[in-house]
């Protein structure tokens, strides 16, 4: 939930809809999925496509796309747009995400994004135009190392491997 943590995480599908349903009732502002796509971002009468994993990926790369898209056109330092974008991501809106939050030791969803990427400052590659073939893309390689790899509480399944 935006500004608050849920106190038990839903164990199955069906516990999950009655969570939103619940969360809509009381007007909570909330993410869901594995992108945690806010609730602005999809129809919460109908949250059970946003829990399929590869829709809801989908849905997070749509969302922070057209976030950014907006922002860009209000915003013309494309660093600044980004930020108003991971704000617009995880509210709905591009100042929200900037608000400090007590629960997260009093900071912001930027900031904690920002965190995470490692840098203060995410780079927004220029798109190259002109070009009729797109950019070809190549398989990741499993990194060579021999330290375990660690686990999001998330991935149950351990198919995201953190090194």
């Amino acid at each position: 939930m935006v500004g608050k943590v849920l106190p038990r995480q839903p164990q199955s599908l069906d516990e999950a809809v009655l969570a939103v349903k619940k969360l809509v009732a009381e007007g909570a502002d909330f993410s869901i999925g594995l992108g945690q796509i806010n609730r602005q971002h999809f129809d919460v009468n109908r949250p059970e496509p946003v829990f399929e994993p590869c829709t809801n990926l989908r849905m997070a790369a749509a969302v922070l796309e057209q976030c950014y898209a907006v922002a860009s056109t209000k915003e013309p330092n494309r660093q600044a747009a980004l930020h108003k974008a991971i704000s617009c991501y995880y509210s709905g809106n591009p100042k929200r995400g900037f608000k400090a939050e007590a629960e997260f030791g009093g900071s912001s969803h930027v900031q904690r994004v920002l965190a995470n990427a490692g840098t203060t400052t995410v780079t927004v590659p220029a798109l190259e135009g002109g070009s009729p073939e797109p950019n070809k893309l190549q398989r990741a390689q499993a990194p060579a190392s021999t330290i375990d790899p660690t686990y999001e509480s998330w991935d149950v399944l351990r198919q995201y491997p953190r090194y």
